[in-house]
């Protein structure tokens, strides 16, 4: 009769990662099994390095493998250890609408999304080539904001985030809608002749 010492490593791999996104490269960090307690690392099982980050990851897929290089508990064990993680590219996205004023006294609206990547968000409105900022909601939690009161013209709005270098700018137009109107007694109403009133309207845009 034969007996064996069966010795079982019961390492629980974990891992975290950086997502692509904008001027922020993607990279991965094995977190368990830390550095320098004797676990070399590789993404492709076949070149191992003693770091347990990788940098300038690419989109995609990994299973991430380690491998047990120095005794353990007087232990070596034969087979790599593995952890999987996914790198996604967020791609930045943004859109921005506007109400236009139609009735007398009105302002317009500008509506702007930063959309596809964490935040925190921060808005900018503009005149277009202008850098008098009119509004600025500073960092929010939120990745919409809302312009109120904004009058007719053409505007543009940096839109950015607190990380990850994100940064777009979009231009909008806000319409002037208002009419006004102003009726005149043209001419006075007779016993032979009628009357006329001529309404003149003034201001509105054309709708595209």
């Amino acid at each position: 009769m034969h007996y064996f010492n069966v010795y079982q490593n019961k390492l629980d791999t974990q891992a975290e990662k950086q997502d692509i996104v904008c001027n922020t490269k993607g990279w991965i960090k094995v977190t368990n099994p830390p550095e320098n307690t004797g676990y070399s690392y590789s993404l492709d099982g076949t070149n191992y390095q003693t770091s347990s980050t990788f940098n300038n990851v690419p989109k995609g897929s990994y299973k991430v493998q380690i491998r047990q290089t120095v005794l353990i508990d007087g232990q070596m064990s034969a087979c790599p250890f593995y952890v999987d993680v996914n790198v996604e590219e967020l791609v930045l996205s943004a859109d921005i609408q506007a109400t236009h004023p139609i009735c007398t006294g009105e302002l317009g609206t500008i509506t702007a999304n930063l959309n596809n990547v964490p935040g925190q968000y921060k808005f900018v409105l503009r005149k277009k080539g202008s850098t008098v900022e009119i509004q600025n909601t500073g960092l929010i939690d939120d990745n919409f904001t809302k312009f109120k009161g904004v009058e007719p013209g053409v505007y543009e709005v940096d839109m950015s985030t607190a990380k990850n270098g994100c940064f777009i700018t979009k231009e909008i137009e806000v319409y002037d809608y208002r009419l006004a109107a102003e009726a005149k007694v043209t001419k006075n109403l007779t016993a032979c002749e009628n009357g006329e009133i001529t309404v003149t309207v003034k201001g509105g845009t054309p709708r595209p």
